[in-house]
């Protein structure tokens, strides 16, 4: 309403006031009525603070589904690393059963992917 010109403004008044004349409104309620309208520049104040508060309603549902992606993502990659974790002191296990066995740290290493620093650590282990 506030992007229009005068006229179209003007021509809005006019078709309302005739909305009201039909509707049985006498001169004087018509004119309290017009009176009782806010200015556009009164409107700004109220019409500011709605917009705020969507974009602050906006944010925070934005923040919440971040926060709640976020959480989730987390508990993924913490299960990822839980696993890798059990494979990497599984694999070591195995390297420690081996050289409890006698096999050579080389055949060790072939066997389950371990550096040959990394068996001789563990051996001292």
């Amino acid at each position: 309403m506030f992007a229009k010109s005068r006229s179209e403004k003007d021509a809005e008044f006019v078709r309302l006031e005739r909305a009201m004349r039909v509707s049985g409104l006498d001169d004087k309620e018509i004119d309290n009525y017009f009176s009782d309208m806010m200015t556009e520049k009164e409107m700004r104040p109220y019409i500011e603070g709605a917009r705020q508060q969507g974009y602050r309603k906006g944010f925070e549902a934005g923040v919440e589904q971040g926060t709640a992606e976020g959480v989730e993502k987390g508990i993924e990659k913490g299960i990822e690393k839980g696993i890798e974790k059990g494979e990497e002191q599984g694999i070591e296990k195995v390297a420690k059963s081996l050289l409890s066995l006698g096999i050579p740290v080389e055949q060790i290493g072939i066997a389950t992917g371990l550096s040959l620093e990394r068996i001789e650590a563990l051996r001292q282990s």
